[in-house]
């Protein structure tokens, strides 16, 4: 916790004054554009509630609204969020201001998604060094749309930067055998890569749909080949479909992406962010 504190600290809370209506698709977006834009505005979250299945969400009329009021939306992508292209055609502002993150951020690590046929891993932010990339060019928008706030957009993204910057005292250190995490979610790659957690994968594994003995067997060689000392699974699943999976193996982990169970302001992000990372280092017995 001593990280968010610090960042809080930093920038500081003063009254905010009225900026241009910017809003951002899920939580960890929603933020990051929080946390640069503090002491100005508050963001619009676009998608409100939990969603498992964010990658074919279809928009409700009143997050259809939020995007009609926008001036600036801000989002990963296509691939991640399948509703925006249209939703942008059809609902937006012809004026707005439209950034996918994961196109428009220079320099980004791109890693492909455990679902294979060459499609990119959409979970950008669960790298830190990206997220940094991205708050700097979140920035850059901001003071474009809004000159008027540009030095306190600068001031509180530096800021944030140096706060992220600080989850590197996460990054597990180098070893011959180090032990092995599993994610039953294709979310987790860029953290395993950041944590220097070789070997570690995710894996797509739809616990919902495990129909019939086969498909469960499959699904339980394909764990079992990884030799996995801790299993990421997401809140929320039947204990019942874990026990069949792990026959009760596995150190479990229960934890999920985009942080549906934290409060969406400037601090979701590094809260989110040491949670899962101090999850998986307890997980794996690894002092910090």
């Amino acid at each position: 916790m001593k990280h968010i504190l610090l960042f809080f600290l930093m920038c500081g809370w003063i009254v905010p004054a009225y900026a241009i209506n910017v809003a951002a698709t899920f939580p960890p977006v929603h933020s990051l554009v929080a946390a640069v834009m503090m002491n100005v505005d508050m963001p619009v979250l676009i998608n409100q509630e939990a969603s498992q299945s964010h990658h074919t969400y279809e928009l409700k009329t009143g997050e259809a609204k939020r995007i009609a009021k926008a001036d600036v939306i801000f989002w990963i992508g296509p691939e991640m969020e399948t509703f925006m292209p249209n939703a942008l055609k059809n609902i937006a502002k012809k004026s707005v201001v439209s950034v996918p993150l994961m196109t428009e951020t220079p320099d980004l690590t791109i890693l492909p998604s455990a679902r294979g046929q060459g499609a990119p891993d959409v979970h950008i932010w669960l790298n830190p060094d990206n997220t940094i990339k991205m708050v700097g060019h979140i920035a850059d928008v901001l003071s474009k749309a809004d000159p008027e706030n540009q030095k306190r957009y600068r001031e509180n993204a530096q800021k944030f930067q140096k706060a992220i910057a600080t989850l590197k005292d996460y990054k597990v250190k180098p070893t011959e055998s180090m032990p092995t995490v599993v994610s039953l979610h294709d979310g987790y790659s860029y953290l395993f890569d950041y944590m220097g957690l070789n070997g570690s994968t995710s894996l797509v594994i739809d616990t919902d749909h495990l129909t019939g003995p086969k498909t469960l067997q499959k699904a339980k060689e394909d764990i079992a080949a990884l030799h996995p000392t801790c299993l990421i699974v997401e809140p929320g699943t039947k204990n019942r479909t874990i026990r069949a999976l792990t026959d009760d193996q596995y150190r479990l982990i229960y934890m999920e992406p985009m942080g549906w169970y934290l409060k969406s302001n400037p601090g979701h992000y590094m809260t989110s962010m040491v949670r899962a990372m101090r999850n998986i280092r307890n997980c794996l017995e690894l002092k910090e």
